[in-house]
């Protein structure tokens, strides 16, 4: 792939043109039609920039609906030519949601770059095409080879975490947690995992304590925390909240890396909702609390009767969520929406000026 070379290719056709017509003694004519041809070819080959700056104005507009077309414009800056580190940005997102074997492709061309910090983040990315394949085996290697290179960031913990968690490694799950929160890594998806670690522990109060606070501060732009706060509220037999969480989860983005996909959200809904399942429904996420944590649904087992209460009988009753004094201090400052991104696709200047110059009306 030359894309990344080709920046300075048209530097190095700006000085070579510059000096000929400078020092050589070429007919004026000449001369213009060399200036540009010059143009023409800088011109064709920074198409890749105006491409990446188009691409990552619709992600930053988090206009999902557009995201297809996103997507397009990556591929084609990609293809293009753009720096190593726009590639990284491009095949990240690609692989969140586009073709993951073409987010691959161009992932996998930059695990050997000069850069570590573009090595270790493309091994990152890339450990999410063999999640998604389900090679946990293969994505967890790729993530500790990261940190055995010394590279640390949120995203390492929360990809490591995820992994362990989907591989019912819960040793390891917690140990990641325990680094993640001893080093000051801060993000969404960390204190949605470590709810996730205090669900399986039993200790709901704590949980409900963290994914409160959360959803105070942020509007998590992923699924998972509404599925876990949804999870919480079952513990307590709260169907109303359940299912309120579950429709604002709906609204999110779905991308190929989430734990849960569109479609579960919607089957667990359906299936409270309806008077008739939600009984077998609410006693079968409660009665298959690791199963869900993993990201699967449980099997159902159809109930003999039918249920209008939207507060179930014979369930603990719902505390006012607290966090002990066991909990991580892991949420002790202001987040903002940008603590759940994989990678930056903020504009900067050079890609205002592209997009000013060749936006399309």
């Amino acid at each position: 792939m030359f894309g990344k070379y080709k920046q300075g290719i048209s530097v190095i056709i700006l000085i070579t043109v510059f000096v000929l017509v400078v020092i050589t003694p070429l007919a004026t004519m000449i001369k213009m039609i060399l200036m540009a041809a010059a143009l023409v070819i800088i011109v064709l080959n920074s198409r890749g920039n105006a491409y990446y700056a188009k691409a990552n104005k619709i992600i930053n507009s988090r206009d999902m609906s557009k995201i297809d077309e996103a997507v397009m414009l990556y591929m084609k800056a990609v293809k293009a030519g753009i720096s190593t580190n726009y590639q990284l940005m491009a095949g990240t997102i690609i692989l969140q949601h586009g073709n993951i074997e073409e987010g691959k492709k161009i992932l996998s061309t930059l695990t050997d770059d000069k850069s570590k910090e573009i090595r270790c983040v493309a091994k990152l990315s890339l450990s999410m095409y063999y999640w998604i394949k389900k090679d946990i085996k293969k994505a967890i290697e790729l993530c500790v080879e990261v940190k055995d290179e010394g590279y640390r960031n949120q995203n390492l913990y929360v990809n490591l975490a995820t992994y362990y968690l989907c591989s019912d490694n819960q040793k390891q799950f917690q140990k990641t947690l325990k680094e993640a929160s001893s080093s000051n890594m801060l993000s969404v998806p960390l204190i949605d995992l470590q709810a996730a670690y205090y669900i399986m522990q039993g200790n709901w109060n704590t949980a409900g304590g963290l994914l409160t606070k959360l959803f105070k501060q942020v509007t998590p732009s992923f699924p998972d925390p509404y599925v876990h706060m949804a999870q919480i509220k079952l513990h307590y037999g709260n169907i109303k909240d359940a299912m309120e969480y579950l429709k604002s989860g709906l609204d999110c983005i779905f991308s190929n890396t989430v734990l849960f996909q569109k479609k579960e959200l919607e089957d667990m809904l359906r299936g409270l909702e309806d008077e008739d399942t939600r009984l077998a429904w609410a006693d079968g996420i409660n009665s298959s609390t690791k199963i869900l944590i993993g990201g699967k649904l449980p099997e159902i087992v159809p109930a003999s009767k039918k249920c209008s209460a939207l507060l179930l009988p014979g369930y603990p009753a719902e505390p006012e969520f607290k966090l002990d004094k066991d909990a991580p201090d892991i949420i002790s400052r202001n987040l903002d929406e940008d603590d759940e991104r994989d990678v930056d696709t903020d504009l900067n200047e050079q890609d205002e000026i592209w997009l000013k110059k060749h936006s399309q009306k």
